[in-house]
């Protein structure tokens, strides 16, 4: 097959690959659903030893190897409007991001935007010449992936040049899930739904991203999302979703929520401006959160990080709760908001909120409903 053929070229060219283009053949390879282990393995060793380690071992003062400190774990929910560091493994770490913060992975000026620069505040805990990577515009300043500014939830950053091709890989294989509560306009179907349209923007601008259109990048989009719940505000529709994206595009989850009719709550590049009127009068910002991180260790342990829903997001939902109607039979009315106040693991409104076995039925590639 033109897989196989692809992968055994790659395999004897491999040390002439430069990393993006080995991380773009991961990528390729799970977008078709094939895993070719012994590609992986060799782009793994090649990116991870090779690459990443000789990148660090170049460095003025190179990161120490296995101890560098013990493992912080902190379930304070960000409501200080200041980001907050969660996770901290040795060599990569997940850090709470406020709204009207950027997620800045490229070398701009101070006064590019009004947003504050979550890179500033990372650098501002971590030592320049002991993490060079977290200079380095090249590789993103570490960070992973992107929340867009009026949103708020968890990122993962590496401090290591080898930490980072780690975490890639499992970027590009798919593997790395980030999980999100939104909260749309009408009431999405129950069941899961899966949206696999493809997104155009425009580099370096906030200009809204367009549902197959052409112009500036064009790029494979696949958003899957579960209905959590259905309840109404003066006689209108809103829905508690569960989303998790195989790719990142630019406004990807508010670009697809609005393109098969439900936008997200306060969301002012994807709704009508009367509607967005409507929802500033209950609703602080944006109702988008990534509550959940699942990734790998140096070790391969498999890691999690799931944060609360932020206290400004709490009060519309608050609202929202008493006309609720349940769309898992795991859940009904009695869930209430004190439950998203305790314990991530025990309350009954995360397990709710990943869903039924939520994370597994998103895992899921074969589409039960597809909304195009």
């Amino acid at each position: 097959s033109l897989f196989n053929t692809l992968a055994r070229q790659a395999l004897v060219q491999i040390s002439d690959i430069e990393p993006r283009g080995l991380l773009s053949l991961i990528w390729a390879f799970s977008q078709a659903g094939i895993r070719h282990v012994e590609l992986f393995h060799a782009i793994e060793h090649t990116l991870v030893r090779d690459v990443g380690r000789s990148l660090d071992m170049r460095s003025a003062e190179p990161p120490l190897t296995g101890v560098v400190g013990k493992e912080k774990l902190s379930t304070l929910a960000c409501n200080s409007g200041h980001p907050k560091i969660l996770l901290h493994l040795p060599d990569r770490f997940v850090l709470e991001k406020p709204p009207d913060w950027e997620v800045d992975s490229e070398d701009e000026p101070a006064d590019a935007s009004c947003a504050k620069k979550l890179s500033f505040y990372i650098q501002a805990q971590q030592s320049f010449r002991r993490w060079p990577l977290l200079q380095d515009t090249a590789l993103g300043k570490g960070l992973l992936h992107r929340v867009d500014v009026p949103c708020s939830g968890l990122v993962l950053c590496a401090m290591t040049y080898e930490a980072y091709f780690h975490l890639r890989l499992q970027l590009d294989s798919g593997s790395l899930q980030r999980d999100y509560v939104i909260m749309q306009h009408g009431w999405l179907d129950a069941g899961r739904c899966v949206i696999d349209s493809p997104l155009a923007w425009t580099l370096n601008s906030s200009d809204p991203s367009e549902v197959g259109g052409h112009g500036g990048l064009t790029r494979h989009a696949r958003s899957v999302l579960k209905a959590l719940a259905h309840s109404s505000r003066m006689y209108r529709g809103c829905s508690l979703v569960a989303v998790r994206i195989d790719t990142g595009r630019q406004h990807q989850i508010r670009a697809h929520s609005a393109h098969i009719g439900h936008p997200v709550i306060c969301d002012c590049k994807y709704s009508g401006f009367s509607a967005f009127t409507e929802d500033t009068a209950w609703c602080p910002r944006n109702f988008l959160h990534r509550y959940r991180l699942g990734f790998e260790d140096a070790t391969g342990k498999e890691r999690e990080c799931v944060v609360l829903i932020p206290l400004d997001l709490q009060a519309p939902l608050v609202q929202l709760l008493a006309h609720c109607r349940w769309t898992s039979s795991q859940a009904s009315p009695s869930t209430n908001l004190r439950s998203w106040q305790l314990s991530a693991r025990k309350v009954a409104a995360l397990s709710f909120l990943r869903g039924a076995d939520l994370c597994d039925e998103l895992n899921q590639r074969p589409i039960h409903k597809n909304c195009d």
